[in-house]
């Protein structure tokens, strides 16, 4: 025989809040709480949105209606109403009742439905307050104008000056040989002696 076990878990959703329909309730016999309680009843939910649509959560109550009993405050529930002392409830009547249900964790690690908020069958209009329109934000005017700044006139361009054409080289001008003084005093004499 192997000695490997393999865990599991206890059974039904796990503990939240889920928008389901009753849809069923049957005698439940056997367990513990049975042979201390007497019959009981098995009371059905199914989920009707979300991962877990069409999964079942269960409540197993006492089949006594007296008050304060599990029984008879699921029933007022379902109903939308107390149930009075001496009145009879027929579940089938009720199968596909709205509502929210809310799951909790038990201690021998199941979930039961704890609590059944039934749906309004007609939503109540609540009226819608009527919305202000948003106030349309106009710019503000200034106390003076901006002055509007003219644009500046485009500068004319410096005129590119042409190249000037080169001129002709002024003819240099040989030295003159330097002459002798003439003297005009007179005869010209001879100056050898």
């Amino acid at each position: 025989m192997s000695m490997i076990f393999t865990a599991e878990s206890g059974g039904g959703p796990p503990a939240g809040s889920y928008p389901a329909a009753f849809v069923g309730c049957e005698p439940f016999e056997g367990g513990e709480s049975s042979k201390d309680y007497g019959p009981a009843v098995k009371l059905i939910f199914q989920i009707l949105g979300g991962d877990l649509m069409g999964m079942e959560a269960t409540r197993i109550v006492s089949h006594k209606m007296t008050p304060n009993t599990n029984l008879r405050k699921f029933a007022s529930a379902i109903k939308g109403a107390p149930i009075d002392d001496n009145e009879e409830f027929n579940a089938e009547q009720y199968f596909g009742t709205v509502g929210l249900i809310v799951v909790v964790d038990t201690d021998n690690g199941w979930t039961k439905v704890d609590a059944f908020i039934r749906q309004p069958a007609e939503p109540v209009q609540q009226p819608v307050p009527a919305q202000q329109p948003m106030p349309v934000q106009h710019p503000v005017p200034s106390q003076q104008p901006m002055p509007v700044q003219q644009p500046v006139p485009s500068q004319q361009p410096m005129p590119v000056q042409q190249p000037v054409p080169a001129q002709q080289p002024m003819p240099v001008q040989q030295p003159v040989p330097a002459q002798q003084p003439v003297a005009d005093d007179g005869p010209a004499f001879d100056n050898r002696f």
